[in-house]
């Protein structure tokens, strides 16, 4: 059992599930137990409600029904990784019950005898005192808030500078929901978690001061505020939700902490201002839709620790010139950097697996792709409309071109096909009007619809004889030398326009 399982686990034999059922005494307790890595995600947990769910329903360690509904709650809902989600169900979980399921518990304290820390528990055997439980504040204006222990409910005022009471711990959920006055705002460094919405609408927010604490921001916190300018998230910070900078068109500069570890979806869409960021080590992911929009976004530095890359996560950011992927990249998802008109080179790591449909469609400055060799597949549509391509280096070890994968790469004069690849999809160099020469590998052994069509300039075609099949397909052999080695396939390859 770990440090983390058995200080819970120690504190549930020895409390009991008042204390677990007690929001506020548990936090007292674990701050006062446990100082490790773990200890801020249980605090979360607790905040979460997961101690009290665990209580509640979890039956026995092999629950995996409320287990895994509590896991799943933490990352759709929350927004939580999922590692994360399940290490700390699973602590709540094994602190009510033990690794072992004993029958009689009450008199058993899970301190593993091998360990020089016999002392994990604080030495005071006392519940939290009333001084710690109860939490007052004093001296704010109940005109201006609405404060509930330590959440602050609603503001109610209608100020243009706002400076959150000490001692408040949360934002609570659409606390300051279309204040439409406000312009400047100070929180407290007392302050952990924002809610989602809290500061949704909130049309001439300009800036904030940051608390040095905060830990997690809930799903569009500061969506559409217009006029936000910049944003400096403190280290503390671990987790932000989904569209939490939407549409914040005058966010010119963000500085993302050391420590976050996961960053939702479309936080940073249509972030028209945005003209460069870093991501931090920390973060395993790119979201989908995270930069979607950000047309003024230059440049990116991208860490070495990304593992994927989701849909669209850079959609339509125009003015993107050039990114380097680390080596660490497995996936590009579907449409990730369609519509980047002035990207002029990607460099694609070896080890990347996956590439997916449409991603550089639409990339009219792309000059030249190497397509590493780890790669087997190449979706649809993946350069379609890259106007501006000379040159492609694949792999030998693609086996297949998806639909549409080279259509309209009209500036593409020349390609050399691997030799593995097995399938060619349907209009796969479609409109290429600069293609004049194309020799098919030994190999290939399938072709679809019209994967030449309207490849006017087209001079030559080598036919090998490994070809099982075309599909529909008709070159002009007025101005096109068809070379095949299996006769019967000329009829299906060649007419008169």
């Amino acid at each position: 059992m770990e440090e983390t399982e058995r200080v819970l686990r120690n504190l549930y034999l020895k409390y009991g599930e008042k204390a677990f059922s007690d929001n506020l005494r548990l936090k007292i307790l674990i701050k006062r137990s446990l100082h490790n890595q773990d200890t801020k995600m249980l605090l979360l947990g607790v905040e979460q409600g997961v101690a009290k769910f665990v209580l509640k329903y979890v039956q026995s360690i092999n629950d995996a029904k409320n287990i895994n509904s509590m896991i799943d709650d933490l990352s759709r809902k929350a927004m939580w990784p999922h590692s994360w989600a399940q290490k700390v169900v699973m602590c709540f979980v094994i602190a009510k019950f033990g690794l072992n399921e004993p029958s009689d518990v009450s008199d058993q304290l899970l301190v593993d005898e091998n360990t020089n820390d016999k002392n994990l528990l604080s030495n005071s055997t006392e519940l939290p005192t009333q001084e710690e439980e109860e939490f007052i504040l004093d001296n704010y204006d109940k005109k201006l808030f609405s404060i509930v222990g330590r959440t602050l409910v609603r503001y109610k005022g209608d100020l243009s500078i706002v400076e959150v009471p000490e001692g408040i711990e949360n934002i609570g959920e659409l606390a300051f929901y279309e204040s439409k006055n406000l312009k400047h705002l100070k929180l407290p460094n007392s302050v952990k978690s924002i809610l989602k919405r809290a500061f949704t609408n909130c049309y001439d927010l300009i800036s904030i001061d940051m608390s040095s604490q905060l830990t997690t921001i809930g799903d569009s916190a500061f969506e559409n505020c217009f006029k936000l300018a910049n944003i400096e998230l403190p280290d503390s910070v671990i987790h932000i939700g989904s569209r939490i900078f939407f549409d914040c068109q005058s966010l010119a500069s963000i500085e993302l902490g050391h420590n976050l570890l996961s960053i939702g979806k479309e936080s940073f869409r249509n972030c028209t201002s945005l003209t460069t960021i870093s991501l931090p080590n920390s973060l395993k992911s790119i979201d989908g839709q995270l930069f979607e929009g950000c047309s003024n976004l230059i440049s990116i530095d991208i860490p070495d620790s990304i593992i994927l890359i989701e849909d669209k996560a850079f959609f339509g950011c125009k003015n993107f010139i050039d990114i380097t992927l680390g080596p660490s990249l497995k996936s590009l998802g579907n449409s990730v950097f369609e519509g980047c008109s002035s990207l002029v080179q990607v460099d694609l790591a070896i080890g990347l697996k996956k590439i997916g449909d449409f991603a550089f469609s639409g990339c009219v400055s792309l000059l030249f792709i190497k397509i590493p060799s780890s790669i087997k597949e190449l979706g649809e549509s993946i350069f379609e409309g890259c106007t501006s391509l000379l040159n492609i280096e694949m792999s030998e070890r693609i086996t297949s071109i998806g639909k549409y994968a080279f259509a309209r790469c009209a500036t593409l004069h020349d390609i050399e096909l691997p030799t593995d690849i097995i399938t060619n999809s349907k209009k796969a160099f479609g409109k290429c009007v600069s293609l004049t020469n194309i020799e098919l590998p030994y190999g290939i052994v399938k072709i679809g619809e019209n994967v030449f069509e309207g490849c006017d300039t087209l001079v030559s075609i080598i036919i090998p004889a490994s070809l099982t099949y075309i599909g529909n397909h008709k070159i002009d052999i007025s101005t096109t030398q068809v070379i095949t080695s299996e006769h019967e396939y000329w009829e299906f390859l060649t007419s008169t326009k």
